[in-house]
C-alpha cells in the first residue's frame, strides 16, 4: 500500500509531462499599423475538411478568449456553417465577408509541424599547415 502512494503520483506526473503543447513559432506586426476599435470580429479557421472538429474547437476557443478581452467575436462555423467557403472562389469569400458587417477577420491555420524551415550553418575546421590525420606513420 505504501508503494502505491508513491507510484501513483509518479505516474500522474509522467502522464502530464508527456503531453504536447502548442506554441507560436513566428509572428509579424507591422510597425505602421494603426490601432482601431473593433465592434464585430470573425474568427475563421483554415483547415482541411477532414479536420472540421479541430477547426470548430480552434475557432471557438479563440472567440471565447477574445470575448474575455471584451471583443464581440463570432466563429465562422456559427455564422456561415462548416461548408460555406468550400466551393466558392477567394474573391467571392472576400465579398461575402465585406458585406457581413465585420470590422476584422482573424484567420488561423494548422501547419504541418514536421514542415519546419530551419537553417543549420555549416561547420569549418582549422588546422595548422602540415598537420594531417595519422601523421606519425602507419
Amino acid at each position: 500500500m505504501k508503494k502505491l502512494k508513491w507510484i501513483l503520483p509518479i505516474i500522474v506526473i509522467i502522464i502530464f509531462a508527456s503531453c504536447n503543447s502548442t506554441q507560436v513559432i513566428s509572428s509579424y506586426k507591422d510597425e505602421k499599423a494603426v490601432t482601431k476599435n473593433y465592434n464585430k470580429i470573425l474568427v475563421l479557421g483554415i483547415f482541411q475538411a477532414k479536420e472540421r472538429g479541430l477547426r470548430q474547437e480552434t475557432e471557438t476557443q479563440l472567440a471565447e478568449r477574445l470575448k474575455e478581452l471584451g471583443y464581440n467575436a463570432i466563429t465562422a462555423m456559427d455564422e456561415y456553417g462548416p461548408k460555406a467557403f468550400d466551393k466558392i472562389e477567394e474573391n467571392q469569400i472576400v465579398d461575402k465577408l465585406k458585406t457581413s458587417g465585420f470590422d476584422a477577420v482573424i484567420t488561423t491555420a494548422l501547419l504541418d509541424k514536421n514542415n519546419d524551415k530551419t537553417y543549420n550553418p555549416g561547420s569549418s575546421r582549422l588546422e595548422p599547415v602540415g598537420v594531417y590525420y595519422n601523421r606519425f606513420g602507419r
